[in-house]
């Protein structure tokens, strides 16, 4: 009997092994382990200040207490020393943060690179006898509008394999905005005045900075001008938005020596690339052979102190 009653006790005890969450098998298996504190952190710290320690990352084996042990502020005042540690963030897709100007200036540079095949012709020009004098993008405008009229095919659109010169120059003038690239247009400059397209310059800067430029006045441009010296750099080369056919751009002013008169003297120099561009077109109306013809018109225009231009 009493062999039969050690039995029942060993099943009960057995059976008691998982009464409150099922049946638990008996193993010899670790499942893990706990890591003691090391004697040092434990004999400097107290247990909530290592708590504290290990929550603002503040590693106690590479300080020592002012006392006996690390109190709470000691902690405190080590995290706040401690560089902090950025945290990692998860990739963005491409147009997560892309602003929709930025988003249009991605396209339009991906069109470009895909339809364009760029020829850039780089020159400087001695502009001494009226810099600091005018405005140096109203000459640019006025040395375009007048080599565009010299060789209509540079202010041109080539749509459905065709080129065609516009009967008005048009000039997309690149500003630069918080939210992206804008290139608003001055319409029709060979008909307005100087002081016309200064005013619309002016507000047209003061618009990207503040509440936007509108879409109907970034459409429409025949030809491209890019100002990229106001930021830095002296020679680039210009990105031609299609169907646009060509883009000025001015760089960084500098003084220079040059030849005058047989001598050597220091000049106010402007340079500038001009990149006139091939589209998928027969080479008898590839604008890039027009290039070279336009640029002797930019010079003269840019260099002379009293340019033959209108001023209306």
């Amino acid at each position: 009997m009493a062999h039969g009653r050690d039995r029942t006790r060993g099943e009960e005890k057995q059976a008691d092994s998982g009464t409150v969450v099922g049946r638990i098998q008996q193993t010899g298996e670790v499942l893990g382990q706990e890591i003691a504190p090391t004697e040092i952190s434990r004999r400097l710290a107290t247990p909530s200040v290592r708590a504290l320690a290990r929550r603002l990352g503040v590693d106690l084996g590479e300080l020592q207490p002012k006392g006996e042990r690390f109190s709470a502020d000691e902690v405190r005042a080590a995290a706040g020393r401690k560089p902090a540690v950025e945290k990692r963030k998860e990739p963005a897709s491409p147009d997560a943060e892309m602003s929709p100007a930025r988003r249009a200036m991605a396209m339009a540079m991906s069109r470009a690179r895909d339809e364009v095949a760029p020829m850039t012709l780089c020159d400087q020009v001695d502009i001494s006898a009226w810099w600091g004098k005018e405005s140096a993008t109203l000459r640019l405008i006025r040395a375009m509008q007048r080599a565009c009229e010299a060789e209509p095919n540079l202010n041109a659109l080539y749509e459905d394999g065709r080129l065609n010169p516009s009967e008005t120059i048009n000039i997309g003038l690149a500003v630069d905005s918080p939210r992206g690239l804008l290139v608003p247009v001055l319409r029709d400059v060979a008909a307005r005045s100087d002081g016309a397209l200064l005013q619309q310059i002016e507000d047209y800067k003061e618009q990207a900075h503040t509440r936007g430029i509108a879409q109907s006045d970034l459409r429409g441009g025949s030809i491209l001008l890019s100002n990229f010296g106001a930021l830095a750099g002296r020679y680039a080369t210009p990105v031609v938005l299609p169907p646009m056919v060509a883009i000025i751009g001015a760089g960084r002013t500098f003084e220079g020596v040059v030849a005058v008169d047989g001598k050597p003297a220091v000049r106010a120099l402007l340079p500038s690339p001009s990149a006139p561009i091939t589209a998928p077109s027969p080479a008898a109306s590839w604008p890039g052979f027009s290039g070279p013809c336009w640029i002797p018109s930019l010079r003269r225009l840019r260099s002379s102190a009293h340019p033959t231009v209108p001023r209306l």
